[in-house]
């Protein structure tokens, strides 16, 4: 106090709520001590909730520092749409630069083209879940920045809310784009064998009565 006003400690003894406090807000303060007085207001220590506060802003920021070097590609937004972080790898693989990504419609106009309405209004129903378990999955090709495609399968979840109150939510990808192409050339070959199969039984099927004896 003695800091805050510049008395010393002994001074500020000698003097009453009237000389200490401005004279532009001497009504209203007077009229509060009056309700203190009266019992109508109660004063509260409020340190542990600052704490607590402050705990929670710097766990923000070290959960948000850590989703920025994860190596799969995470992208972190709040129930307003707005993208709040998105991670190194995810920029790297989609070629997109961060200040091209500040809103949800930013991205999926980008990576989805013609289907940008159909996916933000997919996002914007898991938004709409207001279950903090929630999970959703969908695996849907992108486009990146050089026009190039890649399939992604995305995995999303809502967070809980943040010290401002908005609601929180994280997507996490995993590129299939290789996976998935195994899997077409297996499929493939598996058609293939199975094409060549059913010809061979047919021709053995077609083979003259005495085409066992003549081989």
């Amino acid at each position: 106090m003695s800091r805050i006003l510049g008395y010393p400690a002994g001074e500020i003894t000698t003097k009453s709520f009237q000389d200490i406090t401005h004279p532009d807000d001497l009504p209203a303060s007077v009229a509060r001590l009056d309700q203190m007085c009266a019992g109508k207001v109660v004063v509260e220590d409020i340190t542990a909730r600052k704490q607590a506060e402050e705990e929670l802003r710097k766990s923000e920021e070290q959960f948000r520092s850590s989703l920025l070097r994860s190596p799969l590609p995470v992208l972190l937004y709040d129930d307003r749409e707005q993208i709040l972080a998105v991670s190194q790898s995810w920029l790297e693989k989609t070629g997109y630069p961060r200040e091209e990504l500040r809103r949800l419609e930013d991205w999926t106009t980008r990576a989805y083209r013609e289907r940008s309405g159909e996916v933000l209004e997919h996002i914007r129903r898991i938004i709409s879940k207001e279950l903090q378990a929630h999970l959703a999955e969908m695996t849907i090709p992108i486009q990146t920045k050089d026009r190039g495609e890649r399939l992604w399968s995305f995995v999303c979840s809502a967070l809980g809310a943040q010290s401002g109150g908005r609601r929180l939510f994280v997507a996490m990808a995993y590129d299939v784009t290789d996976r998935k192409t195994y899997e077409d050339q297996i499929l493939f070959l598996m058609r293939e064998i199975n094409h060549r199969a059913k010809n061979t039984q047919s021709r053995a099927g077609h083979c003259p009565p005495d085409c066992g004896s003549r081989a």
